[in-house]
């Protein structure tokens, strides 16, 4: 399980297979009434999408593996890990 740092999965344990350099993943989210005409044809859905990056940090007895949101280095994502990182 990998812990997932910032965007849409921001505070989630994913379980990621082993080889992911990155993962990217989509919320569909229903757009409300007043939005949209109700006599459309299809249902409107706002579709967010992130993409998060590997990051491995190496502890004293062993390798942590956290993926975070493209617009965090890994300095911004282990910053929040050493202040006690609450999503």
């Amino acid at each position: 399980m990998s812990l997932f740092v910032g965007g849409l999965r921001d505070g989630d344990w994913i379980n990621v297979p082993d080889n992911r350099e990155s993962w990217t993943m989509q919320e569909r989210t229903r757009l409300s009434a007043a939005n949209f005409d109700p006599n459309a044809p299809v249902e409107p859905v706002l579709i967010r999408q992130e993409t998060y990056q590997r990051m491995r940090f190496q502890g004293l007895k062993e390798t942590y593996t956290v993926y975070g949101g493209a617009s965090l280095t890994p300095d911004d994502v282990l910053k929040r890990l050493i202040e006690g990182y609450k999503p």
